[in-house]
């Protein structure tokens, strides 16, 4: 059974990273009903158990009926091409060791893959790989090398990660966030989101001008000066491909969340969310953050 799965997967699922939920998956859900599979799996083998959390009722309720339909479909999310995790496929050398040992062939796991993932959340310690250092090859279209591998199909060299990321408790706040919202009940289980991520920044400001005590304005100031610091401190701006600091100040523009937070990175909801945490604030997103 296993082994008619992956053989299914395989002849739709040639992509790139740089996906959420494509017309493949609706033709993998056609090509595996008869093999013991349900739509929940399609939420699960895919980023659309994260993403989901991030859409507007109108387009959520849309995407669950046109999935049941089995209908073509798209899910797309704002400023995706800033996410360095939709740069390449990562993996962690460790799983790869394990896979191989349990399954006779490792495999991409979806955690790997989140935009809020750059350690791996099984060895706590290891880095996520995302290419060869030594020949700058990165995995890009999974056509041409469909299986993870600690060895770089270009060189032959061993895949180590470049640098060990240096983690901290806003770090590992900010990935468990991520993977608590992946893999939450999934959409198809319950008839609304259990979540309101994108009113959550807002009513964590909102909580921290009333507790201040002070002038909006001033208070609003303080605020932004606090996260930019923040922000520089925890390294957040490792979680994009940006230029500038100026770049990563409009993508997570605090006015930008709360006047439209269907057009920002869903990142941005969840490193203010961690933020609002880290400074006192109640913890909106009622997930398990670490403090």
């Amino acid at each position: 059974m296993v082994e008619k799965q992956r053989s299914a997967l395989k002849s739709v699922f040639a992509l790139s990273p740089f996906h959420i939920f494509d017309d493949n998956y609706v033709m993998a859900f056609n090509k595996l009903a008869g093999l013991q599979f349900s739509i929940v799996d399609i939420f699960r083998f895919s980023l659309l158990g994260f993403y989901e959390h991030f859409l507007g009722e109108e387009h959520r309720s849309s995407l669950l009926r046109d999935i049941l339909a089995r209908r073509s479909i798209k899910a797309k999310m704002p400023l995706l091409s800033k996410l360095k995790s939709m740069q390449q496929w990562r993996h962690c050398r460790l799983c790869v060791e394990d896979d191989e040992k349990q399954f006779g062939v490792a495999y991409w796991h979806v955690g790997h893959q989140l935009p809020t993932t750059n350690m791996c959340h099984k060895h706590s310690e290891q880095t996520l790989i995302s290419g060869c250092y030594r020949c700058g090859w990165n995995n890009t279209d999974l056509r041409k090398h469909p299986l993870p591998s600690n060895t770089c199909p270009e060189c032959e060299h061993e895949l180590v990660a470049l640098h060990n990321q240096q983690t901290n408790a806003a770090n590992q706040s900010i990935q468990q966030l991520g993977l608590d919202l992946y893999y939450e009940s999934p959409l198809p289980l319950r008839s609304k989101p259990r979540r309101q991520m994108l009113r959550s920044v807002e009513h964590a400001f909102g909580d921290t001008i009333r507790t201040r005590n002070q002038e909006y304005w001033k208070t609003k100031l303080q605020i932004e000066n606090e996260f930019r610091l923040w922000t520089l401190e925890n390294q957040i701006a490792s979680y994009f491909d940006i230029k500038s600091e100026a770049e990563l100040n409009t993508m997570l523009c605090l006015d930008s969340i709360i006047n439209s937070p269907l057009k920002v990175t869903p990142m941005a909801h969840i490193i203010w969310l961690v933020f609002f945490n880290q400074i006192g604030q109640p913890n909106y997103a009622g997930l398990s953050l670490v403090s």
